[in-house]
């Protein structure tokens, strides 16, 4: 639940004590589909009260998805996901469509059945084709009760392109990387600008044929909006990301 109005912090009483802000309320101490009536009283006196009879059962989620992602390595595609907690949970299916809608199951993985604490997982594509490819993240009870979490997708470019393939983590935290196709071995030049237009970096990177990582750590750049910038001496590429 969520209080608003009046001066918080909140004092509550009934059945629920405790102190909160005005942020959303996790009460864990009330049973399901339990009526509840609480007391509420503001940091300068003011009182209210609230009283909910007409409460549906709650319905807890198989898998909590915190993130599904992904981006190219060298060998293919490389996918990853985290879960919040899971409840009777059996497995994970990864289903690939290089048009978005013929998917095709790439891989099953298995799931942690029950768990309260974060859990996390990764697969590799190998050898995934160039160009679009589409990823569909499902998840299967132990009852075969299947839900779809989420798909995303990844565009793998030719090595006979100079391109930006995928830039990451999005938004970036501590370490930026940036895959990216060269056609010819070659020295790149590396540029960051902030959303100002001000260079804030400049390096040379010296490149192979085929895919390329760059990875620098701007942990201590501010949040904010950047433009990575890569120069081959014949083309220019620009692409921005956020910190």
């Amino acid at each position: 639940m969520t209080i608003s109005g009046g001066t918080a912090p909140y004092q509550l009483t009934g059945s629920y004590n405790g102190s909160v802000d005005n942020a959303p309320q996790l009460v864990s101490d009330i049973p399901n589909h339990t009526p509840f009536t609480v007391s509420i009283v503001d940091a300068n006196g003011c009182i209210a009260s609230y009283t909910n009879n007409n409460l549906s059962p709650c319905v807890t989620l198989a898998v909590s998805l915190l993130n599904f992602s992904g981006h190219t390595v060298a060998s293919g595609n490389q996918l990853n996901w985290a879960t919040a907690n899971e409840n009777n949970n059996d497995l994970f299916t990864i289903e690939h469509a290089t048009n978005g809608k013929d998917f095709v199951t790439i891989h099953n993985f298995k799931g942690t059945s029950n768990s309260e604490t974060q859990q996390a997982y990764t697969f590799l594509h190998k050898n995934a084709p160039n160009g679009l490819n589409y990823y569909r993240l499902s998840q299967t009870d132990y009852d075969g009760t299947l839900s779809y979490l989420k798909t995303i997708i990844i565009n793998r470019r030719t090595v006979n392109d100079f391109a930006v393939v995928d830039v990451y983590p999005s938004p970036v935290v501590d370490v930026l990387r940036a895959d990216f196709t060269n056609p010819t071995q070659a020295r790149i030049k590396v540029s960051i600008y902030n959303s100002n237009g001000q260079q804030i970096y400049d390096a040379n990177y010296d490149a192979m044929e085929g895919l390329n990582t760059f990875s620098l750590n701007i942990e201590n750049y501010p949040t904010g909006i950047y433009f990575l910038r890569l120069n081959n001496g014949t083309q220019l590429i620009t692409q921005k990301f956020i910190k």
